[in-house]
């Protein structure tokens, strides 16, 4: 390419082969932005001199996308209409504090942000995957698809998958390729099919956990694993750690968690208010309990946070799990919105 901040013709190049004495990591000459193996330069091969996505305007054709998209700084772009403040598409998180992402100019407001656009290599497969919007790739089935991790099926507006273009019909939904964090491990898991992870041992696997052994697993016995330790758990313990947080796994959103964990009462048991009878004979209602000041999740701590989606939020949780909530990308457990952000809650 040619471009008015350099002399000579720049291609874009793979940053461990030009850099491998780096590990990859490179710095835009344009910018001094500092980039690691996962954002390809375009390069000079005379001059040395290189130049990052942002600063040579390219859009990128992808199908991640029905129009091409630009890696660019957000929020100086929406900074005078939105503060700064951008949302992606995949992760759901606002991203007012990494500057850049993948943007659509025509459609304005379509944004990805980096880690969850760029291709990776992940545990769940033996190829790089990449994003995908499926409406785009499977035309004939109008956009169907089923993640090959744990087997659900696409809901109608779920188009957005992680695709291995090797294998051309593997996808896996973003819910197993988003990490899980658990109090039973230090490191994060990832869900992770076993028959590649440990080919040796036919896919069988055992749980770090409650020992539990998985000869022949399946999709709803795939390990939640850890690329650094090889720690892995079972859903069933997953599941149970998440349960004592207060999180689901569950992907319905006519399900509400927390009647199915028996903390919402039947419907009548606030029929009757209760009351005392003072000596008089007057009868008065006996103050609400305190426990309805404690984080729905931890059953603990007092709801100090409010969960914002859209024009909208609920006060349910401490600061703590509402945190936790918007990291591992889990809907509002009020009304299952997705969660844009978090904000602490003063009461006067």
């Amino acid at each position: 390419m040619r471009t008015p901040l350099h002399e000579h013709e720049l291609m874009k190049v793979n940053p461990l082969n030009v850099y491998h004495a780096f590990a990859g990591h490179w710095k835009c000459d344009h910018c001094n932005a500092t980039s690691n193996a996962v954002q390809f330069p375009f390069h000079c091969t005379i001059c040395s001199f290189d130049l990052c996505a942002s600063c040579a305007q390219i859009e990128e054709n992808t199908l991640a996308h029905q129009h091409p998209l630009l890696f660019r700084e957000a929020n100086r772009q929406l900074h005078e209409n939105q503060g700064g403040h951008w949302k992606c598409q995949v992760c759901k998180k606002v991203g007012a504090a990494e500057a850049c992402s993948y943007h659509c100019r025509t459609c304005v407001d379509f944004h990805i942000c980096r880690s969850c656009f760029e291709p990776k290599q992940h545990p769940v497969h033996v190829h790089k995957l990449e994003l995908v919007d499926t409406s785009l790739l499977y035309t004939e089935c109008s956009g169907n698809w089923f993640c090959d991790i744990c087997g659900s099926q696409s809901r109608p507006w779920e188009k957005l998958a992680y695709h291995c273009s090797e294998c051309r019909n593997f996808d896996v939904c973003p819910h197993c390729y988003l990490p899980l964090v658990t109090p039973l491990h230090r490191h994060v898991l990832y869900k992770a099919n076993s028959y590649n992870v440990y080919a040796h041992f036919n896919g069988g696997w055992k749980c770090d956990h409650c020992s539990s052994a998985h000869d022949n697993p399946t999709f709803d016995t795939y390990p939640w694993h850890c690329q650094t330790c090889e720690y892995d758990l079972c859903q069933m313990c997953a599941r149970h750690s998440d349960e004592l947080r207060g999180f689901s796994f569950s992907r319905q959103p006519e399900e509400n968690p927390w009647q199915i964990r028996g903390r919402l009462s039947s419907p009548g048991e606030y029929d009757l208010v209760p009351t005392s009878t003072t000596e008089k004979g007057n009868i008065l209602a006996v103050p609400e309990s305190t426990d309805n000041n404690k984080c729905i999740i931890c059953m603990e701590e007092p709801k100090n946070a409010t969960i914002i989606h859209g024009e909208t939020g609920h006060c349910c949780s401490c600061w703590a799990c509402a945190q936790v909530l918007k990291q591992r990308g889990d809907p509002c457990p009020i009304c299952r919105a997705p969660i844009e952000h978090v904000i602490r809650q003063f009461n006067a």
